[in-house]
């Protein structure tokens, strides 16, 4: 039930955020891709979804028990390791526009979730659409284009 967390050093970041806070809160799970594709499907949202989140909370007592909307909350995860003295101010990050299609449309069951992983300013915090778009200094559109 689950995967582990990423391999490969440039990820490695990610991991530790990753795993702080599974180590922080039990709920918390890696899903795999077919439970993902089931999660969307009872949001009756489109597999296009599978890579806007990492983490599940599960609101009941094992992935096989979820039956609704109402039985997780999906988790957006980014992370720094850039010591940040008034968390979360100064972090810095990127949203594609599935992340950010989920977190207005899902209102109470996607969360983005920041991290910092440096030793003097270890925390995390969770963010749902409203307080995100409270705490945003600048925000500026970039598009990425592969040929």
């Amino acid at each position: 039930m689950g995967k582990e967390p990423h391999n490969g050093s440039n990820l490695e970041s990610e991991d530790k955020g990753l795993n702080m806070l599974l180590e922080e809160d039990a709920r918390l799970i890696i899903p795999t891709l077919e439970e993902k594709k089931s999660l969307l499907s009872i949001l009756d949202y489109p597999n296009i979804y599978t890579r806007s989140f990492d983490l599940v909370r599960l609101n009941v007592d094992s992935f096989e028990s979820v039956k609704s909307r109402n039985d997780f909350v999906l988790i957006e995860v980014k992370v720094t390791s850039k010591k940040l003295v008034n968390f979360p101010t100064g972090f810095f990050f990127g949203l594609t526009k599935n992340e950010e299609s989920l977190l207005q449309g899902l209102e109470g069951t996607f969360l983005l979730c920041l991290i910092s992983i440096h030793p003097e300013s270890r925390k995390s915090i969770y963010l749902d659409h409203d307080a995100l778009t409270a705490r945003i200094k600048n925000k500026r559109i970039q598009y990425q284009i592969n040929l």
